[in-house]
């Protein structure tokens, strides 16, 4: 096993399923012994106080040799979200905090360390807990980076996330097969995804990303945030299919899946689950864009890619400016980078070129107008995606065609 860094080890992609810091310690040099050690004290500290997940820790802050930290009852935050949404039910108490929404909110957003005064004014203001966490004697000699302790108080709490892309991929027909060959169909798709990822990684386009099942399926998403994050997840997207179009050419299609594709960027919360009663490296979201996502897969047909109509705020990729971006937008984003994935092979062919785009209605000079599809849900809601084809071309063998042609959809 190379040697990493604690660094390394503790922001490793939770998808390699290595839990926090195992055999570290025969690995890491002595100044980052002494680190594991302190983080592993905060990491005990903080599930003592998060309590089996009635707590979530919010915040933290340097208090002298030792942190700080705050927390609050999950259903003390669970209620002020209802508070803000409106509901008649919130108690008269929640109303009488209008700002601790917007405060929650803050302190849940990007990194946890908070200054001691904005500490100070907080505990002052909300009903909110405050506690020590006294940390060993040699923490000063061994300073550990802020941002290892956010990503352990992270597991401990929840996030609210904007602007982040999520695609779902949704197994075509999944519950006619029996339990054996659904186990099958879904080893072949998180190896797709796999390799996809590994594929990425060579080509030095480096990803966060994670993962959840849903069953049938999966969401991926990026944990890195801005207009480019984005775009990789997109790209990593159609690895994934082109993948899977050729497993599917050469295999018996009953062993790999057929593949329903939706894509959307949009606002979410991400957690991380227990198993038992110790919390995990891995999480989950839930939110907007997860909704419409699964509203949707409802719609689209086998072997269609929809992209959900979205207006979002994004980083440009100098992150000098915070730019506009709708989905039509977006797609001519993508454009200037897939020279990226020429020369990579897929099952030993050679990508030559990728044209991706929205599909629409042949116009009398003979140029293609982009349609807007409206999809209206069981419960009357509404919906508005669009149509995505990506065309795959190979040095010495066919193209490989993604998503159904315009001609395909229903009126």
């Amino acid at each position: 096993m190379p040697n990493k860094s604690i660094k390394e080890l503790l922001m490793q992609d939770s998808n390699q399923h290595m839990p926090l810091f195992i055999n570290a310690g025969e690995i890491i040099s002595e100044l980052e012994e002494k680190q594991r050690e302190i983080i592993l004290h905060i990491d005990r500290n903080l599930y003592k106080h998060w309590r089996l997940g009635r707590h979530i820790i919010l915040s933290w802050c340097l208090n002298g040799k030792d942190i700080d930290i705050l927390y609050i009852p999950f259903y003390q935050a669970s209620s002020l979200l209802v508070t803000e949404s409106g509901d008649s039910s919130a108690t008269e108490n929640e109303k009488q905090n209008p700002h601790l929404f917007s405060t929650l909110l803050k302190l849940i957003k990007g990194s946890r360390y908070i200054s001691t005064e904005i500490m100070d004014d907080i505990e002052k203001k909300y009903d909110v807990q405050r506690v020590t966490i006294d940390l060993p004697h040699n923490f000063k000699q061994y300073p550990v980076e802020p941002e290892l302790i956010d990503k352990v108080i992270k597991r401990y709490s929840i996030s609210y996330i904007e602007n982040r892309a999520v695609v779902l991929f949704d197994m075509d027909g999944f519950t006619k097969y029996s339990a054996f060959e659904q186990v099958t169909l879904i080893n072949s798709l998180a190896y797709s995804i796999n390799s996809a990822h590994e594929k990425m990684l060579n080509k030095d386009i480096k990803m966060d990303f994670a993962r959840s099942t849903t069953g049938d399926g999966f969401y991926i998403w990026n944990r890195e945030p801005g207009l480019q994050a984005n775009i990789n997840l997109y790209h990593l997207m159609h690895l994934i299919l082109a993948d899977n179009a050729i497993a599917r050419n050469k295999a018996n299609s009953s062993h790999v899946p057929g593949l329903k594709t939706v894509f959307s960027i949009g606002d979410c919360y991400e957690f991380y689950q227990t198993e038992g009663l110790s919390q995990t490296m891995y999480s989950y979201i839930i939110g907007d864009v997860t909704i419409e996502l699964a509203r949707l897969i409802e719609h689209s047909k086998a072997g269609q890619i929809m992209v959900g109509d979205f207006l979002t705020r994004m980083p440009s990729n100098d992150k000098q400016r915070i730019v506009m971006f709708d989905s039509v937008k977006f797609i001519k984003a993508i454009q200037p980078t897939l020279y990226k994935f020429k020369g990579i092979e897929l099952s030993g062919d050679m990508i030559i070129g990728i044209k991706c785009y929205f599909t629409g209605r042949k116009q009398s000079n003979n140029s293609f107008d982009v349609d807007i599809l409206r999809l209206v849900d069981k419960h009357e809601n509404k919906y508005f995606a669009y149509n995505a084809k990506i065309n795959i071309y190979r040095k010495n063998a066919k193209p490989i065609y993604l998503g159904i042609q315009q001609k395909d959809l229903n009126a």
